[in-house]
């Protein structure tokens, strides 16, 4: 990243050994080799799983380097992951979210949007279901009590999602968003009932102690509620609440305190927003504000974060492995979408195929309406499936194929862009970052022109 996380924070360099939140986590949870001191506790907490590699190989991920790392090869034995990403405002970024996504092979089971901008006055008149759909998706929503808040999950159709509404609120405090998946739909017959939740949290970004303690409170009563008892829970979000200074703020180790007090475990380590000065590249900030927590204490994961250019924050993302029977995940239980080449269809052919049918027959001369609606609908589809035949969508583009104009074109000039965000993040200089910001406004400028091509002349 070209920044050490234990020497920055808010712009100063300090030399306590806990300003690094990865040492620190170690030696609260009992991983450190100095078993002499515990921080929180006067015993040492348990956990079922304490392997420290997960911390000490945490690293962040560009496009390029997350699909060589977990190809569909290696990818294979994990069955169940999660993206969490900040939006910075669903109405004005979702097109270049599912561009982003396009250049991802993963497809991930759930994905976790926080800062939608999305408010209670807003959800009476749009829908957003329609507005802003992943195909093969369902999309779970809570909206704000302010103007950016709000959360959206997307979950896999096949799991057959359905809102907690227990634990589905916003109020001044922090907006949240719970799903559950049972699992016992993809069993193929086995009779197991496990439940997975799936928690979205934004805070408000609210200056003061009151507020986080507020938060704090209502956090725990969430985690300690009977819905989310002998559930498997993955909890993700913009928290606001800085863990990276955990040593050194009582608010943000309380709230660390909170998440290991109900025995759940935290996945990103390393921090997932880093401000610089104006004009500058020198750090000003570095802060751990986004978290994905789990009780799945008894599975193998895989976490990091996940370089995206169109926030100021990093997406974070974790990837259980032999979490779900792989009998019961077959991608072929996915359901099947289909599209027509439209550019393909020779004219001439079409419109020879046409003049052959007995229109006058069929349609003109027939009595009975219903019967010549039929006749019409079925001859157009004869001439559809005969010239533009049905072509399956493959499964990792199925929920980009309602954004016609997100071609090849847009997508190799995307992953440029994602490659000079990487390159600059990693060494940053005057001269990565003019690189990159420029071709991030070419990027901007191809995509409102797509945008603005008939669909049809971009099929």
């Amino acid at each position: 990243m070209g920044y050490n996380e234990g020497n920055v924070t808010n712009g100063s360099e300090h030399n306590d050994k806990y300003d690094n939140f990865s040492q620190f986590y170690k030696q609260t949870i009992g991983l450190d080799d100095d078993k002499s001191e515990n921080i929180l506790v006067s015993e040492r907490i348990d956990f079922p799983r304490l392997n420290k590699n997960v911390i000490d190989d945490f690293e962040y991920f560009s496009a390029d380097k997350f699909n060589h790392r977990y190809s569909e090869i290696t990818t294979e034995n994990m069955n169940f992951s999660l993206l969490n990403l900040n939006i910075r405002g669903v109405q004005c970024n979702f097109d270049k979210l599912v561009a982003f996504l396009n250049t991802i092979n993963h497809k991930f089971d759930a994905i976790v949007l926080n800062e939608t901008h999305i408010t209670n006055k807003q959800t009476a008149n749009i829908d957003l279901h329609n507005l802003f759909p992943l195909m093969g998706y369902d999309l779970f929503y809570v909206s704000s009590t302010i103007k950016y808040g709000g959360v959206i999950i997307y979950i896999k159709t096949k799991f057959n999602a359905t809102y907690n509404n227990a634990l589905t609120k916003t109020n001044n405090s922090y907006d949240s968003l719970y799903v559950t998946l049972d699992l016992k739909n993809l069993s193929n017959g086995s009779s197991t009932s496990k439940k997975l939740n799936i928690g979205g949290y934004y805070r408000h970004c609210l200056k003061g102690t009151a507020d986080v303690m507020t938060f704090l409170d209502k956090f725990d009563d969430d985690l300690k509620h009977k819905s989310l008892a002998k559930c498997d829970v993955i909890l993700a979000g913009d928290f606001n609440i800085c863990l990276l200074k955990s040593s050194q703020k009582p608010d943000s180790l309380c709230f660390l305190n909170t998440i290991l007090g109900n025995d759940y475990e935290c996945t990103i380590f390393k921090p997932t927003r880093i401000q610089y000065y104006e004009n500058s590249l020198q750090i000003k900030s570095a802060s751990i504000i986004d978290q994905v927590m789990t009780n799945m204490l008894s599975y193998e994961y895989k976490s990091g974060n996940l370089h995206y250019p169109d926030s100021d924050h990093h997406g974070t993302f974790i990837m259980f492995e032999n979490y779900l029977d792989p009998e019961c995940i077959d991608e072929s239980d996915d359901t099947n979408f289909y599209k027509r080449r439209i550019n393909t269809i020779d004219e001439d052919d079409l419109l020879n195929d046409f003049d052959s049918y007995d229109w006058n027959t069929l349609i003109y001369n027939e009595c009975n309406i219903d019967k010549a609606v039929d006749n019409l609908v079925n001859s157009i589809e004869e001439l559809c499936d005969k010239h533009a035949p049905p072509i399956r969508i493959s499964n990792r583009k199925i929920k980009y194929c309602h954004k016609p104009y997100i071609d090849q074109e847009l997508l190799q000039q995307i992953r440029t862009k994602n490659r000079l965000y990487s390159t600059y993040l990693e060494n940053p200089s005057e001269v990565n970052k003019v690189a990159y910001k420029t071709l991030r406004n070419k990027v901007v400028s191809l995509l409102r022109k797509k945008k603005k091509v008939p669909t049809a002349t971009l099929r």
